[in-house]
């Protein structure tokens, strides 16, 4: 059984994820994908405080508290968000960043413990906030976000989830490769084209994309985008082979920039800028005898003017394509 099939067969039986993942580890080397390799990584030993997180692993949960006064007392009393000031009004939003082999364990506890949740303490010094906020005359002692078992498995199972689709895509987009387990005999998968399959079956919203041999991530957590570069299919620069059929897809990429702008994926006015210097790019390409520097200008600008706009990867990465079939065509 090749190690992709392995790795199908083990996210639909009940094998430790954690386990899963480390074959996903192995596959990740063999697909030489830097960005598949630091999700694999960071799944397995967890996310550190400045790592951005896939959307799937931030929770909206509720607080309870302990409150006391002179006369009264209130124990796990919920805490109601319209009770806090403006600063604190995503205090229920939780990062959980433990490793899937923390995570598990978690699970574990909470069934063999008969019991439903965990807490995550709210910062001692948040607490004075709710003095007299919550209960008149009542000062808080205690306030903790409450996290359910609900929430774990739910990141668990995501999780598994990702990875499945994440190898079921890779059959059946690369089959050759796929049976050969991606070892060097095979021909290898562009790194753009892997690179969009991670980002977009792997991180959701939670962009990543190789620049210059720089990771640079961009959280898109909080953006609304109804957008998916190539949806149609119809660009395809692996097939280019003269310069007619280069500037056939320069034009499919402009009208594709058109699609992600009608989406509210990219800012309109980047979007007249980079489709400027594509026009220019189109018409330079068409001359008898066009000018391989200046061409390269125009693709280059586009290409820069979409380089750190996540939603967008896709069409700088294709801009990136164009620049080395021009080196190979003119």
């Amino acid at each position: 059984m090749s190690l992709l099939k392995d790795i199908e067969k083990d996210t639909l039986s009940s094998t430790d994820l954690s386990t899963v993942l480390r074959k996903a580890k192995v596959l990740a080397y063999h697909l030489k994908n830097e960005e598949f390799k630091q999700w694999v990584e960071h799944e397995l030993n967890g996310y550190g405080s400045d790592d951005v997180i896939p959307d799937y692993r931030t929770i909206n949960t509720v607080s309870h508290g302990n409150f006391i006064s002179l006369a009264w007392k209130a124990y796990d009393a919920p805490i109601p968000t319209a009770n806090l000031p403006q600063f604190m009004q995503e205090i229920n939003t939780v990062d959980l960043r433990q490793g899937i082999k923390e995570l598990e364990s978690l699970q574990g506890t909470l069934r063999n413990s008969k019991a439903d949740s965990l807490t995550v303490p709210w910062p001692a010094d948040l607490l004075p906030v709710l003095n007299n906020r919550v209960f008149i005359n009542m000062n808080c002692v205690g306030a903790w976000r409450v996290v359910t078992m609900g929430h774990i498995t739910a990141i668990i199972e995501n999780t598994r989830n990702r990875l499945l689709t994440f190898a079921l895509e890779l059959a059946e987009r690369y089959p050759e490769q796929a049976a050969a387990d991606f070892d060097l005999a095979s021909p290898p998968i562009p790194q753009e084209q892997l690179r969009r399959v991670v980002n977009y079956y792997i991180m959701g919203n939670a962009t990543t994309i190789q620049t210059g041999g720089i990771m640079t991530t961009f959280d898109q957590r909080h953006q609304k985008v109804n957008y998916q570069y190539n949806a149609a299919g119809d660009i395809n620069l692996e097939n280019v082979t003269n310069r007619v059929d280069l500037v056939g897809e320069l034009k499919k990429l402009k009208t594709e920039l058109g699609r992600a702008r009608d989406a509210d994926a990219i800012d309109a006015e980047i979007v007249t800028d980079a489709e400027y210097q594509i026009a220019k790019a189109i018409h330079e390409a068409e001359k008898p005898s066009p000018d391989k520097k200046t061409l390269l200008d125009y693709v280059d600008n586009a290409k820069k003017l979409l380089t750190g706009v996540g939603a967008v990867a896709g069409l700088a990465a294709g801009l990136a394509k164009v620049a080395e079939l021009i080196g190979q065509l003119f």
